[in-house]
Formats: C-alpha cells, structure tokens, sequence
C-alpha cells in the first residue's frame, strides 16, 4: 500500500516504479540528535527533497533543520527494489527462515540489505522453563524423529577426578525439541573405562511411544578441553556412527562462524589437514539458536519440552549465558558472557546435540520431513504398537574392513 495515498499496489506497478528513471528516490537514514533529541529518520519521516543532489536530507522534527551532512553517501536497498524477485518470492523466503534464527539473518542480510540485531532484551526465566516440564509417557515421546547426543568433557581438578556429561535430544518437525535424557560419567577422562561407558551409553536403544526401539544417530564431542587426545581417539574410531570431535570456532568481529561448516569450506581445509582434526563448529551462533528456541512458548516448530522429574538446577545451567553487545574499536560485537558463579555444562550439552544435527543436514543429508514419512510407514494405522525397528535416520556407510568385528563396535 502506499503510505501517502493508501492505494494497494499490484506487483506489475512496484516493477513499473522500480524501472522507471528516477521512481526510486535516495533518502538519508542515519540517526542524528538536534534540539537535545535522538531522531531516527526512518520513524520520524522527516525529510527535505534536494533536487540538485537528488537526496532526501533528514530534517528536525522540532526546528526543521537539516540533521545530517551529504558528505559521505552510501545506499542500502533490499530485493523489494529488484524487477527480478517478486515480492511473493521473498514472503515465502521469509516464512521459510523466520523461525530459525541462523536462516532468519542470512534473510536480512541477502534479502534486505539489512544487517540483524539479535534481540537481547528478553531473559530467560530458568523457573518459567521449569515449571513446563511435562510427562512424556515413554522413554521417547512421540513425534520425535531422530536422536543426537552432546558430550561435554569435564578434566575434573583438586577436588574431582572429572566427569562425562550428556545429553540426548530429540528433534521433530521445524526441530521441535524434547530433553530426552541427561546422564553424568564420573571418572578420569584420560582413563579408557570412562569411555567404554560412554559408548555402552551411546549405543543403547531408546523406546519410541509408538512401539519401535530408536538409537543416537550422532554426538558430538568437545575437544578443547585437556582431553584433546582420547577425544579424537573416540570419536575416530566412531566416525561411521556420526560421532564428531568439535571444537568451537574463534569468532571475531561482528559475523559468527555457522553451526557447521560449508561443505566446500571443509572440502579447502581437508587438502591442509594432517592427521585427526576435530569440526569446527560456530558454537555462538548455536547458542543463539538454542535461546530463540526457548524464548518459544507454544508447542510448535522450535519448541523445547523438557521431562517431568529435571532438576530446576539443570535450567539454571541452561540459561548461564547472556547475550550481550559490546562496542569495540567502534564495532557493535555480539558475545556470551557467562553469569558469575554459575556453570554452563546443560547449555554446553545442547549446543553439542543440536550441532550433531545440523551435522547430520550437511553429511547425511537427513530431512526431518523425510524421516516423518519413513515412522509414519512403520506405525500402523490406530496408534502405538510394539516391537522393535532399527534407528530411521541415515547412518554413514562403513567402510569395508579386512577385521570380522563390526565397525559400530570399535573401541
């Protein structure tokens, strides 16, 4: 609609405008304070045509006064203003990325030529997340699709011998979420019994309310601790399983590193590589995934349910972190600042988990609608039945070995 007239325009009038000489006008946006007042030109609409300069200079809206200087111009424009993309085209790309807040500022940044400010205001009630823990009548509720699991690997110090924390999660349509188990190893790390524990953990089966056993089909592992080693030497010899060793990304700057590395960016580092490297992986912008996610409140895509029975004090470990920005060298710089004296393994686990998935977009190629149809097939029609099936989501192909031992059970 037009905000002078308020007449509706068709999509063959907005191409007209934007193919016609000078039916697209140039307008200064940048805030300025005049008459002791912050003024945001594109709230306040004030603006004086010049049609010497052709711009739009941004005016006072108490003394009338021009604000800003010509001095320096530079021109944002979204796809709004192409003829090549309709403006159907960029609904249904919005619809597609709203929810996920990773797709949701690439939308900003490639579709409206705007740069995306995650909102930080809101904070996570770890009690409000606690009060919605529900019954889920089964180890696996139903409408999970498939399971990933988070390790976080905890050395342990003068007062502990150290620790395996995980999580396991399942993950449904639009990665609806349910908490489908918290477990803790105790014991040394550098010790392979922890570890033969871990496995037995990984490899045992999960009943889906709908009758059939479920499996993890991937974990990632944190390998920047002091147990960079047995890390590796775990998930290496796991590797057919989707069990990853990661490691967080280095952000700097104002860009974050994406949840799992681009195909042809890990194909560039693969030719350096030189022996066993772990994934590197943007754990920052997986937190702000995860935090959009629990700002939900409905059941729904994105959602997070979590079991009946959770300790409150596992939520507060999940919301240790606050997103903050900082200005630096006159850069505004997204990061997580963890809350003094609290810990950080429940949001650590989840980070790994949710990583294991998107890992399985990139290497499996998995697709939660796909996975629905293949449990959808394995349920006859009137419910929940029993027996038992084998893990629906696409597990990687082991490679042939001369040794009789199952590849899935190496240690």
């Amino acid at each position: 609609f037009c905000e002078h007239c308020g007449v509706g325009w068709a999509e063959a009038d907005r191409v007209r405008a934007v193919t016609t000489r000078g039916g697209v006008r140039h307008y200064q946006t940048k805030a300025f304070t005049c008459c002791d007042e912050r003024q945001e030109p594109m709230q306040t609409r004030a603006w004086e045509w010049d049609e010497e300069t052709q711009c739009g200079y941004a005016t006072c809206t108490s003394c009338g006064a021009r604000g800003l200087t010509n001095r320096h111009a530079s021109f944002t424009a979204s796809k709004l203003y192409s003829p090549f993309t309709s403006v159907v085209e960029l609904v249904y790309k919005w619809m597609d990325s709203k929810d996920d807040p990773e797709q949701k500022q690439t939308f900003y940044n490639t579709q409206l030529g705007q740069p995306f400010r995650a909102d930080v205001s809101k904070e996570i009630n770890f009690h409000w997340l606690a009060s919605r823990r529900e019954q889920y009548h089964a180890q696996v509720p139903d409408g999970v699709l498939v399971l990933t699991a988070g390790v976080d690997v905890q050395p342990g110090g003068t007062t502990s011998t150290g620790r395996l924390e995980v999580e396991v999660v399942g993950w449904g349509i639009g990665e609806e979420s349910w908490s489908v188990d918290t477990h803790v190893i105790h014991g040394d790390p550098a010790q392979p019994e922890v570890w033969q524990e871990l496995d037995d953990y990984l490899l045992q089966p999960w009943h889906h309310r709908r009758g059939f056993d479920m499996y993890v089909s991937a974990a990632c592992l944190d390998s920047g601790g002091h147990n960079v080693q047995e890390v590796y030497n775990f998930s290496r010899a796991r590797y057919g399983r989707n069990v990853w060793a990661i490691k967080g990304a280095s952000d700097r700057g104002g860009q974050w590193t994406p949840v799992w590395p681009a195909a042809a960016q890990e194909q560039k580092h693969k030719k350096y590589r030189v022996g066993f490297k772990p994934v590197v992986i943007g754990v920052n912008a997986a937190k702000e995934a995860i935090r959009q996610r629990l700002l939900i409140e409905e059941p729904g895509p994105g959602y997070c349910h979590f079991p009946i029975g959770r300790p409150e004090g596992w939520f507060d470990q999940l919301t240790s972190e606050n997103l903050v920005i900082e200005r630096k060298a006159g850069q505004s710089v997204r990061k997580w600042v963890l809350q003094k004296g609290r810990a950080n393994e429940a949001l650590d686990c989840r980070v790994y988990a949710y990583a294991a998935l998107v890992g399985m977009y990139h290497t499996r190629r998995l697709r939660l609608e796909r996975q629905a149809e293949i449990l959808e097939r394995r349920t006859p029609e009137g419910g929940p039945r029993g027996g038992a099936a084998e893990d629906p989501a696409p597990r990687a192909k082991p490679k042939r070995k001369k040794s009789h031992r199952s590849p899935w059970m190496d240690g």
